[in-house]
């Protein structure tokens, strides 16, 4: 992971060729940005929009009202209601001035336990006005407590700020193998039965029609004047968070759903005011941060159907002109926010790293799984606060939570990892605040920010054509896969490529530099934690002419290119472009601004082999069976095998090739009862070499070999089937009539040996080598590295009798080894192998053309 604040470099030679990227901080300091799960949520669902402090004292008068969604059933969950702390309920738990609570929270860790000793904190709204505008804040702080404070401590009212201890279970579980990163699979449990929370399993799940998700980041700003600090502020003051709408910042007005949320999205279904389903006394009174009273609206609202009918809130927005478009928002959501961050014992000197935060209704942080915050609750802005140097000095996750196994043995060491979780929920109208303040010197970049190549995986298609999927952190805003899409030919090259390679004169490894000429990109799918994988179509340049291509190889490097004006950009390669309005972003508007490499984790050229009927021919010349041993005949005995190493012709197009090619390539020589091969000695007329395997002649046999099997010159005396590997193989072909009565049986291999035998035969040529620097393998390179084998089955049954004319069921059974070699690709290239296995079935008839 790269550090936001320091510089990354890659110095990358081939020759006298110098190439180098980086990526600095620029002058002013960037947002500090975290990775954010949002999930909207209706407002009909039963754990939000309920009111909680207000039903204590009115349930019969929010019952009797009428409003959609506050009847017999919403009455029915009375006690969970009560359960919210607040000042009505006397139930939860107050907090002091100092931002600690009042009494003991035994659900967080013994140290963490830290109870006040200041008067109770109190938010409310404040008696004086700021340009003309109602503000809220705190009516008195002490210590370091973050928020707003009234001036001069005045307030118009001010009430006692609760929460609800012990909702959340101590410990987060994680579901899925995390690679050094705990942002997907993670779970947070519910504890006690509190505070509207039935359905809390919902809150940070995916759930089809009861949420939706969107994956974003949250970008905490600088604070100015400082190179240490980073803080976000959103209140009743300045119109409070909503992450899933656009805002005209100007006028306040609800534009559209957030452009950065890429999901699909309930939409505002709130009204920003507090308009609680029953004659409120100070409903006539309200008023807004703009200084409008909202009592008419609030009517509108409720005359609608009232804040849990989900259309009613639009309807009182549009009939109540701009004021209403100023308070119309998609409220609850719920919200997972993420953070890799590093310890270092010196940034706790001369104060502690921090990460501080205020808010209404739920908030908990966990750091390494354990909780550190706890803030439950249906509640009005309430503070928390994470100290890191405490958390390390007491073991935090060593020794209790998920990661204590991983975390135990290198506790909080210099330059160790860490993960923090906050899981916040937005469920009650009226503000939305979010206070974050944070000092974590070096946080990992997010998943969710600019688009990052995290690993890519080459595969063959179905024509044999070699793709690369990408597995990006982010998907794509659609123009930059249209521009990704149309970059070949254009002198733009989107994707760069690193590779290894070994001097032939010195035997160093050097990096060269290469470019994807693109011919096509498309949206696969979502793999969860592996990222979202898109394809990507096209070869490898060597230079911006693109005179050569080549084809990418295991343990290549890959990343977007971004243009040498951008702020910080201080490296140089030779796809280097100045043009600032072309630029790759995520679906979330995040642009790439620094190299970020992934590498090359796997090449295949296929799971599953295709087999190749050659012919379909019924008549066949006669097939001389006399020369077989009588009897029952072994497995090996009822037909033979040619295996030809492919020519370079066949790497620049396979399809192409085979097309014109697999009818001469497959067949015997000309003849009048048998055929003979050539082995490594000569090539025949179409211009291959051609190795037997058979029970008399095995396929390391330089000189070749005769055929049982042969061609008339129009037909083949015996059944072909085809198929191309790069792998020693076992094959087993099994015959049936027409009936299903067993006919024969053919098992043959090719050992590791005769393929390499094989392969080198058309490869002597061949000057470049293919290397793997993780496993320390040079291998010989290849004018292929792949061989057509077509096995001949002789027309005769197990024990040697000639076949009748009629239909056959030919079941093909073919298993193939892994072993590391080298292939060509458009470049020679290391594959380690893997094991294939394949099943075929055809039916065929047949028909003597001479009786004997």
């Amino acid at each position: 992971m790269r550090k936001q604040s320091i510089v990354a470099v890659f110095v990358l030679l081939v020759g006298t060729v110098g190439v180098s990227f980086a990526q600095s901080s620029s002058s002013s300091p960037t947002p500090a940005s975290l990775d954010i799960i949002v999930r909207d949520f209706q407002p009909n669902h039963p754990d939000f929009e309920n009111f909680s402090e207000e039903s204590v004292t009115h349930l019969n008068d929010m019952l009797s009202y009428g409003s959609i969604g506050y009847d017999a059933t919403w009455a029915a969950y009375a006690g969970y209601h009560n359960a919210c702390g607040n000042m009505a309920s006397k139930t939860g738990m107050a907090i002091g001035q100092d931002g600690y609570p009042i009494g003991i929270n035994a659900v967080l860790p013994t140290y963490l336990q830290i109870q006040s000793s200041a008067d109770t904190l109190r938010y409310g709204e404040c008696s004086q006005k700021v340009n003309g505008r109602t503000v809220r804040g705190y009516q008195r702080v002490v210590g370091d407590t973050k928020g707003y404070v009234c001036p001069n401590s005045d307030t118009y009212w001010a009430n006692p700020v609760y929460f609800t201890p012990g909702m959340v279970s101590r410990y987060l579980q994680f579901t899925q193998a995390a690679n050094d990163d705990y942002l997907n699979g993670v779970v947070i449990s519910k504890n006690a039965e509190s505070c509207d929370n039935v359905y809390f399993e919902q809150w940070y799940t995916d759930v089809d029609l009861i949420n939706a998700r969107n994956n974003m980041t949250l970008d905490i700003p600088p604070v100015a004047g400082s190179t240490r600090f980073y803080e976000l502020d959103y209140n009743y003051n300045n119109g409070g968070y909503f992450p899933l709408d656009s805002i005209d910042p100007a006028t306040g007005v609800w534009v559209s759903g957030s452009p950065r949320a890429i999901s699909p999205q309930f939409g505002p279904q709130s009204l920003s005011i507090f308009c609680p389903p029953y004659n409120y006394q100070y409903a006539s009174t309200q008023m807004d941060y703009l200084g409008q009273n909202t009592a008419a609206l609030c009517q509108q609202w409720l005359g609608n159907g009232g804040p849990r009918n989900p259309g009613a809130a639009a309807v009182a927005a549009a009939n109540s002109s701009t004021l209403g478009m100023q308070h119309l928002r998609n409220y609850n959501f719920t919200m997972m926010g993420y953070a890799k961050f590093r310890y270092y014992a010196s940034n706790q000197i001369p104060n502690p790293e921090v990460f501080e935060f205020a808010g209404d209704d739920d908030m908990w942080i966990y750091v390494d799984g354990v909780l550190a915050v706890d803030l439950g609750g249906t509640h009005l802005s309430a503070p928390g606060r994470v100290n890191i140097a405490n958390l390390a000095a007491n073991r935090h996750g060593c020794d209790e939570g998920p990661l204590a196994a991983t975390n135990s043995a290198n506790c909080w060491a210099e330059g160790s990892w860490h993960y923090l979780h906050f899981f916040y929920a937005d469920r009650q109208t009226d503000g939305s605040n979010l206070y974050i303040h944070t000092s974590l010197a070096e946080i990992a970049p997010p998943n969710y920010g600019q688009p990052v190549i995290r690993h890519a995986e080459v595969k063959t298609d179905d024509k044999g054509n070699l793709v690369t999927y990408l597995f990006l952190n982010t998907t794509l805003s659609s123009l930059s896969v249209d521009l990704i899409k149309s970059s070949g030919g254009t002198g733009y090259f989107p994707i760069l490529v690193t590779r290894s390679l070994k001097d032939t004169v010195s035997l160093e490894y050097k990096i060269d530099t290469l470019a994807y000429y693109v011919t096509g990109l498309t949206y696969v799918n979502s793999q969860g934690a592996d990222g979202f994988v898109y394809k990507l179509e096209g070869q490898l340049c060597s230079d911006v002419s693109c005179s050569t291509l080549k084809n990418p190889a295991l343990n290549d490097s890959l990343a977007f290119n971004y243009s040498a004006t951008t702020d910080g950009y201080v490296g140089f390669n030779r796809f280097t472009y100045s043009n600032a309005s072309v630029s790759i972003t995520s679906a979330a508007g995040k642009a790439v601004v620094s190299y970020e490499w992934g590498p090359v984790t796997k090449i295949s050229i296929g799971s599953v082999t295709t087999i190749i009927p050659t012919d379909v021919s019924i008549d066949r010349p006669i097939f001389d069976n006399k020369t077989l041993p009588s009897g029952e005949l072994p497995d090996d005995q009822t037909g033979e095998i040619l295996i030809s190493p492919l020519p370079s012709d066949y790497v620049n197009d396979p399809e192409e090739w085979l097309k014109n090619n697999l009818g001469p390539w497959t067949s015997t020589s000309v003849g009048t009862g048998s055929g003979s091969v050539s082995g490594s000695t000569a090539s025949d007329g179409n211009g291959r070499f051609t190795f037997l395997q058979s029970s008399t002649t095995d396929a390391t046999n330089a000189s070749g070999g005769v055929t049982r099997c042969y061609n008339d010159g129009k037909e083949e005396s015996c059944t072909s089937i085809a198929f191309v590997t790069d792998e020693p193989f076992q094959i087993n072909v099994r015959v049936f009539d027409n009936l299903g009565h067993f006919v024969s049986q053919y098992t043959e291999s090719m050992s590791e040996a005769a393929l390499k035998q094989i392969v080198a035969t058309n490869s002597t040529g061949v000057q470049e080598r293919c290397y793997n620097t993780a496993t320390n393998f040079t291998g010989n390179g290849v004018t292929s590295g792949s061989v057509i084998a077509t096995v001949k089955m002789y027309p005769i049954s197990q024990n040697g009798r000639k076949m009748s004319t009629g239909p056959y069921i030919y079941q093909v059974s073919l298993i193939e080894y892994p072993f590391e070699h080298c292939v060509n690709l458009g470049g020679q290239t290391y594959l380690p192998g893997e094991y294939r296995r394949t099943q075929f079935s055809m039916t065929r008839g047949y028909r003597r053309t001479e009786v004997k």
